[in-house]
């Protein structure tokens, strides 16, 4: 932000943790997703490859972060050096370096990522890496379209321009991701099913007359709910919304909602992306049609007679 005094003004860098992501739900290896990106760099005839997307980044590396509300993603770029002669094998390990704030790596992350042959270093020290090796004649593959200006000018004639192999590997769900995405949409079905039971209850039965702003906490508890295909057992947290997070991390593998629930009675349900918690006065759900946008893949709107 550039303000009349002429200053300059940049928000502070994201500092929020970072943690592992299984490879029960990956279903490929850091190491395998690694060596897969030092081969496509050989073919490239590049020395190295440069990952500066953040999905991209999160994806190649197993790890996952906060540092963009309701995204699972975390500032930071790689560096893959191309496979050398006698690598490529499926029990080699390629190395990489991951630029970033090392301070939201939790030591055992760190100790894997190590493990599997990974350096790190700050965050922003990756545009005089890339440039210094750049001018070593260091050949490094990007995308042009994956990658900052800063960088790309920074890898300047050593620059080898090819679509990102990770996009397609990274778009096809393997065995262990579609039953991760199964059993996400199972819970969210669930805890569904628990808020319309709620809501039916709570208006016809009790009286309530919840406004917009009740109905989006009680959805957002309903978020994290511990279900399973194999055991179906529902848990509301009668505490905030920041507890029931901590919670749903340390118990059952829920960590935040895609995006803040959106309701919208009446008139209110027709303004996009509504957001209730910043009306002076929420409206009160007395029958009129409730639009809710509940971060999962539909959209469900209820009246009662």
């Amino acid at each position: 932000m550039c303000l009349g005094s002429g200053e300059w003004f940049r928000a502070a860098a994201p500092t929020g943790a970072a943690r592992s992501f299984p490879l029960e739900l990956a279903g490929v290896s850091r190491e395998e997703k690694l060596t897969a990106a030092a081969l496509a760099a050989v073919e490239a005839k590049a020395d190295a490859m440069l990952v500066c997307m953040l999905d991209e980044v999160a994806w190649l590396l197993n790890v996952r972060g906060t540092d963009v509300p309701h995204c699972p993603v975390l500032e930071g770029f790689v560096i893959v050096n191309a496979a050398k002669e006698g690598e490529g094998k499926k029990d080699s390990t390629s190395t990489a370096t991951f630029f970033v704030e090392q301070s939201k790596l939790p030591a055992e992350l760190a100790q894997e990522l190590a493990a599997a042959g990974v350096e790190l270093m700050p965050y922003s020290d990756v545009y005089r890496v890339v440039e210094e090796l750049a001018h070593e004649g260091t050949r490094f593959m990007l995308d042009p379209n994956k990658v900052t200006y800063a960088l790309r000018r920074a890898a300047g004639s050593a620059a080898v321009e090819r679509s990102s192999p990770l996009s397609l590997p990274k778009a096809c769900k393997n065995e262990a991701e579609l039953k991760g995405m199964f059993n996400v949409h199972y819970r969210d079905g669930a805890a569904l099913a628990v808020f319309f039971s709620w809501l039916e209850r709570h208006v016809k039965k009790e009286g309530g007359r919840p406004t917009e702003k009740d109905i989006a906490e009680q959805w957002s508890s309903l978020g994290y709910l511990s279900v399973s295909p194999d055991n179906v057992h529902l848990t509301v947290f009668a505490v905030s919304i920041y507890e029931q997070v901590a919670a749903a991390r340390a118990s059952f593998g829920a960590f935040d909602l895609s995006f803040p629930t959106i309701a919208g009675v009446g008139p209110n349900g027709a303004i996009i992306h509504y957001d209730c918690s910043k009306a002076e006065n929420p409206a009160i759900f007395d029958g009129a049609p409730l639009v809710a946008d509940v971060s999962v893949r539909h959209t469900p709107s209820r009246g009662f007679g």
